[in-house]
Parts: C-alpha cells; structure tokens; sequence
C-alpha cells in the first residue's frame, strides 16, 4: 500500500501533528502497518481514544487509489516529513506540516529561500519596493518565497518571474482552490517557474483561519522574511513572532510616516528588524550574497528605478501629472513630508534634489561638508521617511520629482 497515500489521508485528520505520526511510526514500526491497526493498538501508541477512532473512521472513509488518481490527474505531488525531498528548515517551525502538496518542481534550493510578505492593500510605494528587492533577490538565484495573496504576495511573485528566477507560493486552501481566483494565471506561472504548494487536499476550501497558519510554512521554507508593507494590527505580527522563534532574521522595508499601511513595518523597525531598501540588504545580512550575483542584482535595481519613476512612491494623497515627455510622476502638495527634518538631513536632502543623481556615502559627506557618520545616520531616517532610496546596496538618490519638489529653493 503507498505510504504517501496512508500519511495524506491521517493527515486530513484534525489537529493531527507530526507527533503523533512519530507515535504510530515508534509503536507499529511504519504509518503503514497503523493504518491497519485496531483500536487498542493505535491507544497503545499513545493516541486519545478519540483520535484512534477518527483515524479508524478515516479508513473507512477514503478511497486512497481515486485520491491519488485526483492528484496525478491534476500534476500535483505529495511529499511526506520523512521524505528526503522534504525541506529541512521547515522542520524547524512550530507544528510542521505532516504532508505537502505540490505542483510545480520543489528544488532543495527552495527551502532555503526568502520570503518576502504584506498587506493585501499594497501602495503604489510598496508594489514598486517589491519589484526593486523581490526582483533582485531573484536575479541572485535566490527563491522568494510568499503566499499568493493580493498586493505585496502578488507582487513579490510577479517580480521574481519577470526577472527570470524561481519563487514559491504557499496557499491557505487546496491547489486545485486557487484563491484569490484572479491569481490562477499567476499560479500557473509559479508552477512553470517554482512550485505551488498547499498542506490541504487538493479541493480543500481556502477558509479565512487557514491563511495566518500557512505562514508559518513561509517561514520554514526561507531564511529570512522580509516585510514590505504592514499596518498596525496585522497578522503579518505573527509570522514575525514565528520567524524569530524559528531564528530567521526579520527585515523591514521603511515606509513614509503616517501611512497606515506601514504602521506596521515601522514599528517592527523600532523593534530590531533589519532594515531592507534594497535586495543587497538582505541578501548580504543572510551571507547569501554570492560575488557573480552582483551584477544581477544591479541590473535589476536599476530596471527597478527606472520603472519606478513614472509611480508615485508617496501616498495616495499625491496628485499626478503628465509632463512634456509623457511621463507620469507625482509632485508633493504640501510639505508634509519634510516637516521636522534636522539641519544635516535638510542639507543633505536639498543636495540629493538639485543633482538628481546618485551619490555614495562619501560623495554627499564631502559635498555637504558633514562626518561620513553623521550622514549615514541621516541617510537612514530619510528612507524611513521615503525619501531617498538605496540603489546598488551603496549608492543613494532622491526619490523622484515628488521630493524634488519638496526641496526646490
């Protein structure tokens, strides 16, 4: 009888952990030989008589042959804990997943990936720092790693395609239950270019409780979790609190203050996160930053800016206009967003603006005739407040028109 098939059926079983898998496996020797175990036997492995009768019940219940049928039919796999094939990291987070689904190809390579995860009401700012650092991640051979989900999901996995590498989506219901139904084009893709992968039968219903728990397997499938954008009350607080409990670094993207819908990931970098403006960032703080993935990375920041500067990466309050070239690009209304700027950021943000260009540490601290200390710090608090961006892991600019105009004398 397929092994597989007996831990796919236990596994649909409630609250059915791991652990008590290894129970069956230390007193019948293989889930096999449980499956066909009497009642007193599957209590003397240590199971509640209640669960050994949910178990005998579910004997009787499946057809194993017509499910694995189903499942071919559809092109997906299973993989079970015991597999070789089964991620090691993910069995460092709480309560691991006895049984994967998956179509698509899992590499050993994608469960050491990075994840990359927000809002389901992403802004503009936040979809185009997913291009920016999703993109590079995947330009570096690295797998981002996310949950299909609308806004920064969604985005996280379109940017890893279009840049050619691999990425995993992490599904709150079953692989033949595609949620958000708009994303069963995107899905497609991943399962062409990484793999889908859901610890629910194939048609299980993506109910609301299902989506915070499919977390926890983001993070198990990466090293570090990068959170683009998040308000203040989230759930995305609980992937954190997973991700440090499983040691995974925690990185932040900054967002403008005052905009909820980086509440969150502010606060998370007042709490210690890593802050993340760019895919050197993250990938260096994780020692993952391999010397001929440099030049990838580049090239996809600066595909990344120059998409980027016909976006606003203000908030949605910013008018837009065309200007003479066709170009869309948003200009400040007020100066909200430059009010309470010490003397050194002010200095250093009017230099960014009138050049326009790119500067490193060093070039702005001698142009401003500040300490190199000193405006590394500034640098730091103007991409907390969005505006001025890291490009190339070293390299700093204004971020479009919009502060441009903020500081125009």
């Amino acid at each position: 009888m397929d092994e597989i098939a007996i831990w796919a059926a236990l596994a649909t079983i409630p609250k059915m952990t791991l652990d008590h898998f290894g129970q069956l496996e230390a007193h019948f020797g293989s889930v096999s030989e449980a499956w066909d175990g009497s009642h007193d036997d599957l209590v003397q492995s240590g199971l509640s008589h209640r669960r050994a009768g949910l178990v005998r019940a579910k004997r009787r219940e499946v057809d194993l042959d017509s499910m694995m049928e189903d499942l071919e039919a559809h092109d997906v796999e299973l993989i079970h804990a015991r597999s070789t094939d089964y991620p090691s990291l993910l069995r460092e987070v709480f309560d691991p997943p006895p049984v994967l689904y998956v179509k698509g190809t899992l590499r050993p390579e994608d469960g050491e990936g990075i994840a990359i995860v927000g809002t389901r009401s992403s802004t503009r700012y936040g979809e185009s720092m997913c291009d920016e650092i999703s993109g590079g991640i995947a330009s570096a051979n690295i797998t981002v790693v996310s949950g299909l989900a609308r806004g920064i999901d969604t985005a996280a996995h379109r940017a890893a395609i279009d840049n050619g590498g691999r990425t995993v989506a992490v599904l709150g219901g079953g692989i033949g239950r595609i949620y958000p139904p708009e994303n069963g084009s995107l899905a497609e893709e991943i399962s062409q270019q990484g793999a889908l992968i859901s610890e629910y039968p194939l048609r299980a219903t993506p109910y609301k409780n299902q989506f915070p728990m499919r977390n926890r397997i983001i993070v198990g499938l990466s090293r570090g979790v990068v959170v683009v954008e998040a308000p203040s009350k989230s759930g995305i607080s609980r992937t954190v609190k997973w991700a440090l409990e499983s040691n995974r670094e925690v990185f932040a993207v900054p967002g403008e203050l005052g905009s909820a819908a980086s509440r969150g990931t502010n606060t998370f970098l007042k709490q210690g996160a890593s802050i993340a403006t760019c895919a050197r960032d993250v990938v260096g703080a994780l020692g993952m930053h391999y010397p001929d993935a440099e030049a990838a990375m580049d090239e996809s920041a600066r595909k990344a800016v120059s998409g980027g500067e016909t976006a606003s990466r203000g908030a949605a309050s910013d008018s837009v206009r065309d200007d003479s070239a066709g170009q869309r690009d948003a200009v400040i209304t007020d100066a909200s967003s430059v009010a309470g700027l010490n003397d050194e950021e002010s200095a250093i943000s009017r230099f960014l603006s009138q050049t326009g260009a790119a500067h490193s540490v060093d070039e702005v601290a001698r142009e401003c005739g500040l300490p190199a200390q000193v405006v590394n710090t500034a640098l730091t608090m103007l991409q907390v407040r969005s505006l001025v961006t890291c490009l190339e892991g070293t390299m700093y600019r204004i971020v479009g028109r919009r502060a441009r105009g903020a500081f125009a004398t």
